[in-house]
């Protein structure tokens, strides 16, 4: 539906006001996909984050929509996290969501979705970011093939650090995101000077689909970090 505005104006002033300083969320990537999940169907996104403005800025919660091909609201899911949850100008953060339909017997029946997100500012500095570096390798089990991916993480604080989290992207030949995880594994704590290696797979039906529509990763981004 087309909007007509129709303004008049009797007089104008232009003042110099300063812009103010505020931290911003945009969606900067995001991939979609339907995908197997039991006796049904299920969406799968991953979205890459960035504070576009010039302050810290926290992840407030987002959600995503579904619709059918008559673009009627069929299931909705709450995303609760995004890692890293708070973000300095410019830094990236991910989310992701698998949201199952039980209608959904077929493919088809899961036709579009909107996600939306949203952001406060945080004044806290609360993430310290640690050295990192992530691999991928594919592999053959006895009935599929499943990518596994591995992250380095190097301590290079003054202490033990016992709150430790990865985030896992992995991005296409043509530096498209095509999947986002993370790890944060409990009572473990990494020396100073240290590191740690923390494993984990991409799901072997997100990998077949993959194959079918013929996706493949071509890079994988690591980030590290503590909330001590």
């Amino acid at each position: 539906m087309k909007k007509l505005l129709t303004l008049t104006i009797s007089l104008l002033v232009v003042f110099s006001v300063p812009a103010l300083a505020a931290g911003k969320i945009t969606v900067t990537q995001e991939s979609f996909y339907v995908r197997p999940y039991w006796s049904n169907f299920a969406s799968e996104i991953y979205a890459e984050l960035t504070n576009t403005g010039d302050k810290p800025v926290k992840f407030n919660g987002g959600m995503i929509e579904l619709f059918n091909e008559d673009g009627d609201s069929i299931e909705s899911s709450n995303i609760y996290s995004c890692y890293p949850p708070i973000l300095g100008p410019g830094e990236v953060g991910y989310i992701f969501d698998t949201t199952s339909v039980k209608e959904a017997e077929e493919k088809s029946y899961i036709d579009d979705y909107v996600l939306t997100v949203t952001s406060k500012g945080e004044n806290k500095e609360t993430i310290k970011y640690l050295p990192s570096d992530g691999t991928y390798l594919e592999e053959d089990r006895n009935f599929f093939k499943e990518l596994r991916i591995s992250a380095t993480i190097q301590n290079d604080t003054d202490s033990t650090l016992e709150k430790v989290t990865v985030a896992i992207a992995l991005y296409d030949a043509d530096d498209k995101l095509i999947y986002a995880d993370y790890v944060s594994p409990y009572s473990i704590g990494v020396p100073s000077g240290q590191s740690i290696v923390f494993y984990t797979r991409v799901d072997n039906r997100i990998y077949e689909l993959w194959e079918t529509e013929g996706i493949s990763p071509a890079r994988v981004v690591t980030i590290a970090y503590s909330e001590d």
